[in-house]
């Protein structure tokens, strides 16, 4: 009976640990996949454990500075979001009013197959936006936590050779 407990003690360490490990791999995981996608698309030839190294430093070495970036993205998430609610809502509701005025029956209501895209529209629009909002904050948190960590600045993002042209086009001078 006294080595039973004592056995049991001495195994539940490794457990633990690896609990520990599985907890800190569940959380970067959660709190770096948006991180660590916006590093991948942001670095010159990186890859995916780049993203997710970058991602591990960024968020466990400034965890406030992240706590407070998400704050802020969240507030202003949630108030560019109502706006956009409000506007896309009122303008939809004036213009089934004024269909409901000028027809017989009210926008929605003519049981044909376009219905549930009336119905639907304002949704997917604020839906859509809550998915670029969400891609956006995740490149703005990213490069703040960049700028703080390795003194990056914010313009120094790969752009492709497409996107930065190697000459400036010539433009013609007006004759004197």
């Amino acid at each position: 009976p006294w080595v039973g407990p004592f056995v049991a003690y001495l195994l539940m360490i490794p457990i633990v640990i690896l609990g520990l490990g599985l907890g800190w791999a569940a959380a970067i995981s959660i709190f770096g996949f948006p991180i660590a996608t916006v590093a991948i698309v942001t670095e010159k030839q990186a890859d995916a454990f780049d993203g997710m190294s970058r991602a591990n430093a960024y968020i466990f070495q400034r965890p406030a500075t992240l706590f407070l970036a998400v704050a802020a993205a969240d507030w202003l998430g949630h108030f560019a979001g109502s706006m956009l609610s409000i506007v896309f809502n009122t303008g939809f509701n004036a213009i089934a009013q004024s269909f409901a005025i000028s027809s017989i029956a009210p926008l929605g209501q003519f049981g044909g197959w376009l219905d549930p895209c009336f119905r639907g529209l304002v949704p997917l629009i604020v839906t859509s936006y809550g998915f670029s909002f969400f891609w956006t904050a995740s490149t703005a948190i990213y490069l703040i936590l960049r700028k703080e960590i390795d003194h990056s600045e914010f313009d120094s993002v790969d752009m492709g050779n497409q996107a930065i042209p190697k000459t400036l086009p010539k433009i013609p001078s007006a004759p004197e």
